[in-house]
């Protein structure tokens, strides 16, 4: 399989990964939040294409606190297409982003129902730091887990 990364995404592709978003994950956002973070972090925000079918499969949506912190708000990959490092591959494109952004650190929440998720984040270095009881609207609770970053060496 080949995939295509795009960045920044068309107005289209936003709706695109909206409605990609609405049908692989429990909570997503409006398309307020989509459209603000794909505008102003454009750069932290990727979609990820099958280049044999032009299909979106996978992506991430990010942005970066007022304190020099990035934040994941998701990624998401199509169930048909998991178990090729596809997730991985997302995770290291936006931690990148962030590193030449020259940010302390990564945050991002995670449904601790979410084991295969827990697990590539911790691989990527991030840490559980704190819980929160019934975090999404489904009751599910969720762990915020963080990661330092190294800054790029000049």
């Amino acid at each position: 399989m080949a995939f295509k990364y795009v960045s920044p995404l068309t107005i289209e592709q936003v709706n695109e990964f909206r409605d990609f978003a609405e049908r692989f994950l429990s909570e997503p956002y409006t398309l307020y939040t989509y459209r603000f973070f794909t505008e102003q972090y454009a750069d932290c925000c990727v979609g990820v294409y099958d280049t044999d079918s032009d299909k979106l499969v996978g992506g991430a949506i990010c942005k970066v606190n007022f304190n020099s912190v990035g934040y994941i708000g998701m990624i998401a990959v199509d169930p048909d297409y998991r178990g090729h490092g596809l997730g991985s591959k997302i995770l290291e494109y936006v931690i990148q982003a962030f590193t030449r952004r020259k940010l302390n650190s990564i945050e991002l929440e995670v449904e601790i129902c979410n084991v295969p998720a827990i697990a590539l984040y911790e691989k990527y270095g991030f840490h559980k730091v704190t819980l929160f009881d019934d975090y999404y609207l489904t009751g599910q609770g969720a762990y915020r887990m963080t990661k330092e970053l190294t800054p790029l060496s000049s």
